[in-house]
This record gives structure tokens, C-alpha cells and sequence, in this order.
């Protein structure tokens, strides 16, 4: 029994009094039949996708290795053995998901609405301003102004958010690590590398904003032209099944008792429950139609396909219809109250004010629609399934700038050369792969068949009465074969004749298979090395180097490699960046209607931030994010932390900072806080440089001050010493006048005139007049080496006070 598929989809050109449940219903019926049996250019079969996904999980169909292996149909490859997979893609694979965990995400959030864009500019020149008032209140240096202008310079570009981008970057922040999107996105990388296609979808469960990874396979669209985004379709069809609990958490705000009923009932509507009176859910019928790549949707295991009701596990079939409808609005163009022209747009429902001078334009914009049938069949026959969540999208992603823009909450890359046919990294090494497993399969059966050297036994030979088993054992045990020569033969044209007359053959029969296995072996290490060469995936990318090998040429090699795969890493973060613009845009609708949100999260370094989010601030405006991934940005980081971790041996940094930077993985704030971290060693220096500088002066006062008490002691002992002398000459000098006033007395009286007193009395004059004259001399020397002393160390104490360099 074929399907009847019907191509038809109602108008979408409609009025909204038009669009009633009837029409709702037979949307989702024309968007889910044009969806499944749709064949898109840009996409590749549903049977494609099956195949790569059931390869990685070493599940080989038969008919598409002969496909490729054996297009003529003339190797015999049917055996009763059974071929197995051996898994030489997967590693790859796996090895790019891998390098995707550990690659960073910077990425920053900027408001691009033109009046959040003013409020920006008019926020930073009012900085710059106060900035400059405060410079000229406190008739800084020029230097200081330089700085100054420099560091704000370097935070108006890189640091700066107004508070609208700070508030949103704390919620995709607190979104980021609350809905684990790190590990969606690894998962989903892993679909794009198997079936070229990766795909989520953002929807609010609970008041909530939430992003679920979409399986690629169960994605169906349809009027997407060339454009490899699959948002950019009209129709979107999402199938797959759920079980009965998994539907009812789900939808249970829209299922209605009778609707619970059918689904806990939906076995009543099977052959098995033809008496039943109790009809439930239509299960419909397996579709019996070719596999071939024109169907996206056919048989699935087991013989169960997408047009039954439930599978053979008892999940019910939930498919999910989105398509692009329109809707009619008004361009009203008014007065405002300046006399100018003003435009805006309404919607159909609204009544213009001729009276106010209120002119209108009517035109249709894009909508998306969703609506959702739970069981049912995949045609107009049988009976209906129950149809859910039938209205207009609550959030259409429209652009401030282009009202008929809107988004279906659905984003999905397929990664594709213009118009061509996506292809993926499996799809590039699954020929190698089938190849190989062929080699293996020979190599197991050569293996197999290898029973070495057979020694030939002519038993006609073997003497008379003996048996098989004696002779054996003899031979094993004695290292000896009897023969006997004269036995004739049994029958047949040797009857009568000597059997030493008989032809002999070779005795060893050769079944060697050593020359045909290292074949296989050769052939297989080269197709390894081939697959590394067609997915850039070197054995060096995968840790298998050899000792042979130089480290600049192994260096060399896995650079080259990683140019090979970068291509499927900016696809992925593209792609990343649209799936977070989309969630940032389902949680500004999502919480609408909450005046204050309140959310925690926990940072990169273990601290819980607690953010009080002003709703109607944050959905006032539109936001863009930007990133600045790739391998540059990469290898960047690995060097920056490194450096980082240099610093601590050279003391340019402590423990907590290199903790803090490796706990980063931006790298503009890793490279803020290192030259904060400079920035503070530099700070730090000065202030050390500027302390000992203190030291010393300290130090020199107190040695210039010691000096001068030392040379003063000195002085003083030079004067006491002085002193004495003259002392000591004075009274030497009245002792001799005395003692002369005697002698003169004496010879007075005796009257007699000597000479020897007043020559004695010259000499003590002469020494006195000496001992004075060096007294001078010393005092001389003295304040001379005083001078001296004091200009030496007025040069040190100016040196000294010299302000330290600031290393710029």
C-alpha cells in the first residue's frame, strides 16, 4: 500500500480571523507531508546520515560497503563469516571533538540598536570629560595626563560595557554554565563530523529559557534554496518519538483529559485491539516504498519507519511543524508634536485618527507559525492524532531594523561548498574505512587458512599391519618414518609393482599464507597513513610519533594538519555564536514579565556572583556577540599562560595571579591581568627603589654625622694638646723669667754682668713663636680637610636624593 502524499499547503497570505484551528491543522499536515518526502539539494538522505552514524558505532550495512568496494559485483565478498568494523575514523573523530572541549569561546556582547549605540557614546564622553575636569582641578603634570588618556583609551576599547552589555553578558554567562551548553555543543560537533549537519533549538519550558542539541536525522526542511543555514527554510519538520511520560511533561499544559486518556490508551487503535472500545491514537502503517536516496524518510530498523504512530517500544510519534506564514500590519505615518513626520507600524486590528492626520500603509510581513501532532499518520487517510501548540511562534527573533525579518528559533549549519551537497568528515574517510575493514576481513580469513607445511603421506607406504596412529607416533617419538618399500599396492594399476617404483609427488604440500597476510598488512598501514593525509588527522596529531622522527619536522607536521581542520572549527563556533544570539533572545521573551530576575552563578575561580537583572532594561535593546576564536587566538593563549607561568620564576607574579590567569580562558582578560600584574611589579619596584633611596640618605646623614663628631674629637684633641703645650711653655717661660729676675738681682748686687740668661730667655721666645705657627698651620689643615669632607658628601647626599627611574 503506497502513501498518498499531498503537496498542497493552505495560503499563508491570510488575515488573522482567517487563520482558524481548521486551517491550523491543515498547515501542520501540508508542512509535515511536504517536510518527509521532501529531497533538498544542499542536504544529504536521511538513508546518508543513517549509515555514518550506524559506521561509528561499528555497524556496517553490507550494501553500501559492496557499493563501493565492489561496484562490479565480482569479488565475491559474501561469506559465511561475518565482516566486522574496525574503527580507524572514530579516533579522528573523536580527536577533533576533543580539541573543540579544549579550544576557548571568548566571545563579548555588544548592543548594535542605534539609540543603545548613542547612549554608549554619550556615556564615554561624559567619562572623558570628568576625567579631564578632575586633570585640570588638580593641575596635574603632562605625563600624568599622557597615562592617563592612554589607559582610558585602552578601556574605551576593550573593557568598556554600559550597563545594558554588562547585564546581558552576565546572564548568557549564567545561561552558559547552567545549561551545560559546553557539552552540547561537543555533541554537536560530533553530529557535523559524521553527517555533515548540526542542529539545536531554543524554546521556554516553564517560564525558562532553554537550547536542546536536535538530531540531525530526524530534521526535515523544506525551500531553502542554496543557503546552507537551515533557519533560512520555509518549512522546518522535526519527527521523532517520545515515550507517553516524556509527551505528557512536555505538553501537559495543552493536553486535555481526553487527550491524556488516547495517549495512555494508544495500543487500543492496533489490529490487537480491534474489539477494544476504546479507540486511541491511529498508529497508521508502515510505508512501503523504495529506499533510495529521493525519499529522505524510509524504513528504519527493525521495519519500523516514521509513518507509524509508535515504534515497537511503545514511544509515540511527536512531530514538530514550523513554517513561515504572514502577517498583515500597518505603517501608520503621524505627527508628533514639532509638526514632524513620524512613522510606526501597528497591527491589522488598529483604527487610524483621520481627524490627527493619521495616514496608513498596509503590507505583510514574515511570521513564524509552529504546531505540533502527537501519533496520527503521515497522510490524509486514517484517523487524526491529537494537534497541540498551533499559533503563531511567542518569539520571532525580528530585527529592530527590518520588521519581516524573524528567525524560527531554529538554527542548524550544514556544512556544504555553495550550492553543492554537505559532506563530512566521515563521508571524506568512509571509503578508507570500508577498504580497510575489506583488507581486515581477507586478512582474517588468510589467517584462517594459514595451516603452514603439510607433510604428504603416501600410506601405501607405510608397512603392512600398521596403523595411522602407530606410524605417527613412532615418527614423533623416534624422529623416525618407517616405510616399507616392498608392499604392494592394494589395487588399481600399482597391482603387483614395487611401491618404491611408484611416482612419488612432493612430500610437503605448502599452505603458507605469510607472503599474502603481510600484503594485507602494507596495504593497510597505507591505507591509515592515506586517511590521515584526506582528514588532516596526522598519527603525529594522535600521539603516535615515532623515535626516528625530528621534533621541527613532527612540529612542522601537526601544524599543517590543524590548517587542514580549521575549517570545521569555524564552521562550529559560527555556528555557536547564532545558537547564542538565538538563546539571548528566548530569555529577553521569557522573562517579559518578570520585573526583577534573580539569578547566581558560580565563576571560573569558585566565587558565586548574585545578579539582580532589570528586565525591561535588558529587553529594551538588541544585542550581537562577537568572538575572537581561532588557532592564532589558540596557540596565543597556550603561550600566554606559559609566559605566566615564567613569571613566577622571575618574580613577576605570585601563585594566586598565575592560578587566576590559568582559571581565564579569555584572552583579552588573561592579557589585562598580566599587565595588571606588570603594572603592579613595576609599582612595586619603585616603591623598594623609593625606600632604599630613604635608606641611603638615612644612612649617609648618620655617617656624614659621625664623620663630624670624629673630625670635631680630633679638633679638640689637636686643641687640648695645644693647649698643654703652651701651658707647659708659659709657665716654662715665667719659670725662666723668674729665675732670670734672680740672676739679675744677684749679679745686681754682686755687681757682675753675664750673657747667659737673656740667650736662654731668646731661645724659649723662638720655640714659642714655633709651637704657635703649627698650632695655625694644623687649625688651617684642619678646616681645609672640613671643607673638603663636606662637599664630598654634599655630592653623595645629592646623588642620593635623586629620584628612581620609572623603567619606561
Amino acid at each position: 500500500m503506497g502513501l498518498q502524499t499531498n503537496n498542497d499547503f493552505p495560503s499563508q497570505k491570510k488575515k488573522r480571523s482567517q487563520k482558524n484551528d481548521q486551517w491550523r491543522r491543515n498547515c501542520v499536515d501540508g508542512a509535515e507531508n511536504l517536510a518527509v518526502y521532501a529531497s533538498d539539494s544542499v542536504r544529504t538522505s536521511f538513508i546518508n546520515k543513517r549509515i555514518n552514524y550506524d559506521l561509528y558505532s561499528d555497524i556496517l550495512d553490507q550494501a553500501d560497503v559492496e557499493k563501493i568496494c565492489n561496484p562490479m559485483g565480482t569479488l565475491g565478498m559474501k561469506s559465511a563469516a561475518k565482516m566486522q568494523n574496525y574503527p580507524i575514523c572514530n579516533p579522528k573523530i573523536d580527536l577533533l571533538v576533543g580539541e573543540s572541549i579544549d579550544r576557548r569561546f571568548d566571545w563579548k556582547i555588544r548592543v548594535v540598536n542605534d539609540d543603545a549605540i548613542s547612549d554608549k557614546e554619550e556615556d564615554l564622553l561624559k567619562r572623558f570629560q570628568d576625567l579631564m575636569t578632575a586633570h585640570i582641578a588638580s593641575d596635574d603634570d603632562e605625563e600624568k595626563i599622557k597615562e592617563d588618556l592612554k589607559k582610558f583609551q585602552q578601556f574605551a576599547d576593550f573593557e568598556y560595557q554600559d550597563h545594558r552589555e554588562r547585564t546581558s553578558t552576565h546572564i548568557m554567562q549564567y545561561l552558559y554554565k547552567s545549561l551545560r551548553l559546553d557539552y552540547m555543543f561537543s555533541k554537536g560537533f560530533k553530529d557535523a563530523l559524521i553527517c555533515s549537519e548540526e542542529a539545536y533549538i531554543a524554546d521556554i519550558v516553564a517560564g525558562e529559557p532553554v537550547v536542546r542539541k536536535l538530531n540531525p536525522k530526524n530534521i526535515n526542511t523544506v525551500r531553502s534554496g542554496e543557503s546552507s543555514f537551515m533557519e533560512d527554510s520555509d518549512i522546518i519538520n522535526i519527527m521523532n518519538y517520545m515515550s507517553p511520560g516524556q509527551i505528557i511533561d512536555e505538553f501537559h499544559e495543552y493536553l486535555t483529559a481526553s487527550d491524556i486518556d488516547q495517549i495512555e490508551n494508544f495500543f487500543s487503535g492496533s489490529s490487537n485491539a480491534s474489539g477494544s472500545k476504546k479507540q486511541g491514537i491511529d498508529i497508521g502503517y508502515f510505508p512501503d516504498m523504495p529506499l533510495n536516496n529521493a525519499v529522505s524518510l524510509s524504513s528504519l530498523a527493525n521495519n519500523t519507519g516514521f509513518g507509524s504512530s509508535f515504534d515497537e517500544l511503545g514511544n509515540i510519534r511527536v512531530s514538530r511543524n514550523y513554517w513561515k506564514s504572514m502577517r498583515q500590519v500597518k505603517k501608520v505615518k503621524f505627527y508628533d508634536e514639532n509638526g514632524d513626520e513620524q512613522y510606526d507600524i501597528f497591527d491589522e486590528d488598529y483604527k487610524i485618527d483621520k481627524n490627527k492626520g493619521e495616514e496608513e500603509t498596509i503590507f505583510w510581513i514574515s511570521e513564524w507559525w509552529e504546531g505540533t501532532k502527537i501519533g496520527g499518520s503521515i497522510s490524509d487517510q486514517g484517523q487524526k492524532g491529537i494537534y497541540v501548540r498551533m499559533r503563531p511562534k511567542p518569539v520571532q527573533f525580528r530585527s529592530m531594523e527590518n520588521p519581516s525579518k524573524c528567525h524560527p528559533g531554529i538554527v542548524g549549519t550544514i556544512y556544504n561548498t555553495n550550492d553543492n551537497t554537505g559532506v563530512s568528515l566521515m563521508d571524506r574517510m568512509k571509503p578508507y574505512q570500508y577498504l580497510y575493514n575489506v583488507l581486515a576481513y581477507n586478512t582474517e580469513l588468510a589467517i584462517a587458512k594459514n595451516y603452514g607445511k603439510i607433510m604428504r603421506i603416501d600410506l601405501a607406504s607405510i608397512p603392512e599391519h600398521w596403523s595411522v596412529d602407530k606410524w605417527m607416533s613412532f615418527a614423533q617419538g623416534m624422529n623416525a618414518a618407517f616405510y616399507d618399500s616392498f608392499k604392494e599396492g592394494n589395487k588399481g594399476a600399482a597391482q603387483g609393482k614395487l611401491a618404491g617404483t611408484m611416482n612419488q609427488n612432493s612430500p610437503i604440500i605448502d599452505m603458507e599464507m605469510g607472503n599474502t597476510i603481510q600484503l594485507y598488512m602494507n596495504m593497510m598501514a597505507f591505507i591509515k597513513q592515506e586517511l590521515g593525509e584526506i582528514s588532516g588527522v596526522s598519527q603525529s596529531r594522535q600521539g603516535s610519533i615515532q623515535s626516528r622522527q625530528a621534533v621541527g619536522n613532527t612540529q612542522t607536521e601537526m601544524i599543517q594538519s590543524s590548517h587542514i581542520t580549521e575549517y570545521w572549527f569555524l564552521e562550529h563556533e559560527e555556528t555557536k555564536l547564532r545558537v547564542m544570539n538565538m538563546l539571548l533572545d528566548t530569555a529577553k521573551h521569557a522573562w517579559r514579565d518578570i520585573k526583577n530576575k534573580k539569578v547566581q552563578h558560580v565563576l571560573d575561580d569558585g566565587s558565586t556572583v548574585m545578579l539582580n537583572v532589570d528586565v525591561e532594561e535588558f529587553r529594551e535593546s538588541e544585542y550581537g556577540l562577537v568572538t575572537s576564536n581561532g588557532a592564532d587566538g589558540n596557540e596565543i593563549l597556550q603561550t600566554m599562560k606559559q609566559l605566566a607561568h615564567a613569571g613566577i620564576q622571575t618574580g613577576a607574579m605570585n601563585f594566586s595571579q598565575l592560578l587566576d590567569i590559568y582559571s581565564t580562558d579569555s584572552l583579552s582578560s588573561i592579557r589585562r591581568k598580566i599587565e595588571r600584574s606588570e603594572r603592579e611589579k613595576q609599582e612595586t619596584l619603585a616603591k623598594d627603589q623609593e625606600r632604599q633611596a630613604d635608606m641611603n640618605r638615612e644612612n649617609n646623614k648618620a655617617a656624614a654625622s659621625e664623620a663630624d663628631k670624629a673630625r670635631e674629637f680630633i679638633r679638640e684633641g689637636w686643641d687640648r694638646e695645644d693647649s698643654r703645650n703652651l701651658e707647659k711653655l708659659n709657665n716654662n717661660i715665667e719659670i725662666e723669667r723668674m729665675r732670670q729676675d734672680n740672676i739679675q738681682s744677684s749679679e745686681y748686687d754682686a755687681g757682675v754682668t753675664g750673657t747667659d740668661g737673656k740667650e736662654s730667655l731668646a731661645a724659649l721666645k723662638v720655640e714659642s713663636d714655633r709651637i704657635t705657627r703649627e698650632h695655625n698651620l694644623k687649625l688651617k689643615e684642619h678646616s681645609e680637610n672640613v671643607r673638603h669632607n663636606k662637599a664630598d658628601e654634599a655630592i653623595k647626599l645629592k646623588v642620593a636624593n635623586k629620584k628612581p627611574s620609572s623603567g619606561k
